[in-house]
């Protein structure tokens, strides 16, 4: 018996380890702001404090979101350490799942890897990274089900009928779930019977395909938002280009995990690059068939990777090629090749085995916590994120909203037209140039970046704003005419009321401003500002002189 199987022949040892190596390496994500997604989807969300409509539509993760607020209200601290659990429920469970295909070496081993990589960063410090983590608990619980349901001879119903209420539940965790169809065949066809096992896997066949007709309108309308017309359409991907840039792309990130960033934006290879990036993929998938043959362990550990990531590589544009959080499931695998290929190289020399295991871990651990600096504020991230990806156009809008935020208007303009030449038709940045000059209260150039931005594509966002700066410039009828035409174009626009009541009210029309308020506040009955304004109206009234609607 080797050393390491004297140390953690104890479970009660190993998940210890685990759990703290977790908890250490991510402990100073805990401090970090909301950031990016975790805006809108928390600060900005006027149904946030309403986790019942999350739970009733199916939508897990914004339904922890919002437990999480009536815990900790705004405080970041309690989201980031519900993601902290989750990392480790995952963790745990990759022990546990890896332990009944290989030896306790090797399945701890890769757990610790899985533990502390710094890929996982983006899964686990961003809040709204949850997603990932969320479906890989209910994911790798019903293969851990479906395993333990066929311990013995007999099928054990319990746990089967737990495996298949956990594959239900991921679904609503994270979309791309429904490829894990794929995950229980690789199962049963590397290590069990698929031959005699199939009729098991049928019903897990039937969840995917009415998760698959459920997703269809979804789907549809992620196609369309992410080929607006205005960018020339709906963009095809070539498999010939996509696969290998994407695998070749993770298993550098995995091997050497430095250039980290949250926009792998720039894809575009040299002929060169792009050939050995071939090689590779062309060498990983033709192994496949040798490792099958020769040592199944591997076989099973790169093909749960590259099965994982089947749903971001769609030849239709809807996801990004490379996303580090798209590999937080998958990446289990590498994780058992790698701890694989450590116990077998130096199985017979265990004290360089536990300092070899123990550099690694100690600079992957340190990777991570340099990462998790990088998710502490917005800034910190988007200075992070521009660095990595210099060309990546939406760093350069985000940097101008830091650079806004900080009333540093001129930067902000500076790094706004940076993301207007990388990508000349970027509403976006078209929308924040506009936005920036109503703050420095230039109201005619706002106006003019406005109009710019419609004139690519037409963003509710835009007509409010500009009715707004023509609100200030004193067109009461300009601003109340953008002020409807977001309601033509969203007519449950709670925004638009809101501003419309404060038009009204400044007009000293009381009743429209009343109604306006009403209406918008029966839109978002959760805002706190729409309340206050209708609060400070009634005060209005009573002749209250510091009563002033915003």
């Amino acid at each position: 018996m080797s050393w390491m199987e004297k140390i953690f022949q104890d479970k009660k040892v190993a998940l210890a380890i685990l759990v703290s190596l977790s908890l250490v390496v991510y402990l100073n994500s805990l401090n970090g702001a909301f950031v990016s997604d975790d805006i809108a989807a928390i600060l900005r969300n006027p149904e946030i404090a309403n986790p019942w409509k999350y739970l009733f539509s199916g939508n897990l993760p914004s339904f922890t979101l919002s437990i999480n607020y009536l815990i900790g209200q705004f405080n970041p601290f309690i989201y980031h350490l519900t993601n902290l659990f989750f990392h480790i429920g995952v963790v745990v469970l990759v022990y546990f799942f890896l332990w009944q295909i290989t030896s306790q070496e090797i399945s701890f081993l890769a757990a610790v890897i899985f533990a502390v990589h710094p890929i996982h960063t983006e899964a686990i410090s961003w809040i709204s990274g949850r997603p990932y983590a969320l479906g890989a608990v209910f994911l790798l619980a019903s293969l851990w089900f479906y395993i333990a349901s066929q311990k013995k001879e007999k099928l054990n119903y319990y746990h089967y009928f737990a495996s298949l209420a956990c594959f239900f539940a991921a679904q609503f965790a994270e979309i791309k779930s429904v490829a894990f169809l794929l995950i229980i065949g690789l199962y049963e066809f590397t290590f069990g019977k698929l031959s005699q096992n199939w009729r098991k896997i049928v019903p897990y066949f039937v969840i995917a395909l009415l998760f698959l007709a459920y997703l269809f309108q979804p789907f549809q309308t992620r196609v369309a938002t992410e080929n607006p017309e205005y960018a020339g359409g709906v963009t095809l991907f070539k498999p010939w280009e996509q696969i290998p840039i994407a695998l070749s792309s993770y298993l550098e990130l995995f091997v050497w995990p430095m250039n980290l960033t949250l926009y792998h934006e720039d894809l575009s290879f040299s002929t060169a690059n792009y050939l050995v990036r071939l090689v590779i993929t062309v060498i990983l998938l033709c192994s496949l068939i040798y490792f099958y043959r020769k040592e199944k362990l591997l076989f099973f550990g790169f093909s749960f990777f590259i099965l994982s990531l089947i749903p971001t590589m769609l030849p239709i544009h809807i996801a990004w090629i490379v996303a580090e959080r798209y590999v937080y499931l998958g990446s289990m695998g590498l994780c058992l090749v790698a701890a694989w290929i450590l116990v077998k190289s130096l199985k017979k020399y265990p004290q360089a085995l536990l300092i070899v295991v123990g550099i690694l871990v100690a600079l992957l651990s340190a990777r991570t916590i340099i990462r998790n600096q990088d998710w502490r504020t917005r800034e910190t991230l988007w200075v992070a994120t521009a660095k990595v990806s210099p060309t990546s156009p939406k760093a350069w809008n985000n940097m101008g909203d830091i650079y806004a935020g900080k009333e540093e208007f001129q930067l902000a303009i500076m790094a706004f037209q940076r993301a207007i030449e990388l990508r000349p038709n970027y509403v976006d940045a078209h929308h924040n140039t506009g936005v920036t000059y109503l703050q420095m209260k230039e109201f005619d150039k706002a106006i003019e970046w406005f109009e710019k931005a419609i004139a690519i594509y037409a963003l509710p966002q835009s007509y409010h704003d500009m009715g707004v700066a023509y609100f200030y410039k004193g067109e009461i009828d300009k601003a109340e005419e953008n002020f409807k035409k977001v309601l033509e174009f969203d007519p449950n626009s709670s925004m638009a009321y809101n501003s419309l009541g404060l038009l009204y009210f400044k007009q000293g029309k009381v009743e429209e401003a009343r109604q306006a308020w009403q209406t918008a506040l029966q839109l978002a009955p959760y805002n706190e500002g729409i309340k206050r304004n209708l609060i400070l109206l009634e005060q209005s009234l009573q002749a209250s002189p510091s009563a002033s609607p915003q």
